[in-house]
């Protein structure tokens, strides 16, 4: 790994787009998202931009992780989950306040 990327984070969206981060969230963060969702993409870019650290699922692509969302009350995406605090849709103040 050459210098300028060490502790750095790669992330890469749906469309390929790779997004390096050098800070680690201390949270646990997990995105339940469709492909063809707008708000999921706009969640994708703040991560991206405030440097935090998120697993993504596709409910779309596994029956395992739709269970999961229906489970825990998902009805649209995305759905957020910090350290186990649901957050439905993308609300920037809500993820800021759950990362407080």
């Amino acid at each position: 790994m050459p210098l300028a990327l060490a502790g750095m984070t790669e992330q890469v969206d749906q469309n390929g787009v790779v997004y390096l981060s050098a800070e680690q969230s201390a949270h646990k963060v997990v995105m339940y998202t469709d492909p063809d969702c707008g708000y999921c993409q706009m969640a994708r870019q703040y991560f991206a931009k405030h440097g935090i650290n998120y697993v993504e699922y596709n409910i779309n692509a596994s029956t395992g992780h739709l269970k999961e969302f229906r489970r825990m009350g998902g009805h649209g995406t995305p759905l957020i989950v910090i350290d186990g605090s649901k957050i439905q849709g993308f609300n920037a103040r809500a993820i800021e306040a759950a990362l407080k």
